[in-house]
């Protein structure tokens, strides 16, 4: 066991260490005996056996010529982070270039994996049990779409703005969201902590929601709106979509009279000759499509939830999503062709129905890839 005085810790900095506690890593200008490591900030790893260099780099400066407001080069190395996946995170600090109107954020973290190095602006924070969570202090679109690569299935992905805009559109991949399990947090303040005052406490409606569902006519979308009017606190207002006036009549068949039972105001909108309008406390995607998931941004009040229930895979593009809806609606079709031979006569008028609205999606799917 080290200790240190008052006067020597504070030649050590960015103290972190592994998930076991085997070694601890920190930035230090001090340099090891005998040695002719340079005199800015290092990195250094501490044992129980020994203290050893990891990572030390001569100062870099900008070129003369740089533009106001540039950041680059290097100062020195302000400490690291090791996740138990063997990701390491260096924080270091760049140089600013000329005078600026603004105080430029100079912090960048130097990310190292097995696959190679990639520097990030800010600064990049790793969990030591790795799946847990980045937090990135800073508001640079690229680097947090970038960021997304290295979390691990049911990480957080915390960002930290700490007043800053981030003055982009930033894609996240909902497929990771869905199938990865990650979770995004983050705050307009400088205190990571407080990102997680905005997690809601359970994914239930809440009192007076104004409740969106996106593709309502399908069946699982019929069970939202149904499950909706039945709930404990049932919404203030429900709108259900779809694209189809046929669809939408037979779902208005199905939910008016418990709607009406349950004094829930319903309406039932077709986005092909209606827009959607109004902000909503609460919305659920029922069609796999990351533009409409996207969309639900712009509709969304403060402190709206918004449900993307279904499946967009991870990393898919629209042809490869609109591909796999064409295989699963063919698949379907199989399925009731067999039933209709299986069934009582009665019956096998029930079967033509949804023979006939499947096929009409194989239809409007085609067409949508036709388009892409």
């Amino acid at each position: 066991m080290a200790l240190f005085t008052s006067s020597l810790s504070a030649q050590f900095s960015g103290l972190s260490s592994t998930a076991d506690g085997s070694s601890l890593d920190f930035a230090s200008t001090l340099r090891l005996k005998n040695s002719s490591q340079p005199r800015n900030g290092k990195i250094f790893v501490a044992t129980q056996d020994s203290v050893s260099l990891f990572r030390a780099r001569e100062p870099a400066f900008l070129p003369a010529d740089s533009p106001a407001c540039t950041v680059g080069g290097f100062a020195d190395y302000l400490g690291a982070e090791t996740s138990s996946a063997g990701v390491v995170a260096l924080s270091y600090l760049a140089i600013g270039a000329g005078r600026c109107s603004f105080p430029a954020n100079a912090f960048t973290t130097q990310i190292v994996t097995a696959s190679g190095e990639t520097n990030l602006p800010g600064i990049v924070r790793l969990s030591t049990a790795g799946r847990y969570a980045i937090v990135y202090l800073g508001a640079t679109g690229p680097t947090i779409e970038r960021l997304q690569g290295l979390l691990a299935h049911g990480g957080v992905i915390n960002v930290v703005l700490a007043g800053a805009q981030i003055g982009s559109t930033v894609r996240v991949d909902i497929g990771q969201v869905h199938y990865g399990a990650a979770r995004w947090i983050g705050t307009i303040g400088d205190d990571p902590a407080a990102s997680w005052l905005h997690v809601p406490e359970s994914g239930q409606l809440r009192s007076g929601e104004r409740v969106l569902i996106v593709g309502a006519a399908g069946p699982m979308g019929q069970m939202h709106m149904i499950r909706s009017v039945a709930a404990d606190r049932p919404p203030a207002e429900l709108v259900g979509t779809d694209i189809d006036d046929d669809r939408l009549a037979a779902l208005r068949a199905k939910v008016e009279p418990f709607a009406t039972e349950r004094g829930v105001p319903v309406r039932y909108l077709n986005t092909r000759t209606e827009p959607i309008t109004g902000e909503f406390t609460y919305q659920t995607v029922m069609v796999p499509s990351a533009a409409l998931a996207a969309a639900t941004v712009a509709t969304a009040a403060a402190g709206c939830i918004i449900d993307i229930f279904a499946g967009i895979p991870a990393g898919s593009t629209v042809r490869e999503m609109i591909e796999r809806a064409i295989t699963f609606e063919q698949q379907t079709l199989l399925f009731f062709y067999t039933l209709r031979d299986l069934v009582q006569p009665v019956n096998r008028a029930l079967v033509d129905s949804i023979v006939s609205e499947e096929r009409s999606h194989v239809r409007r799917l085609a067409a949508m890839r036709s388009a892409q």
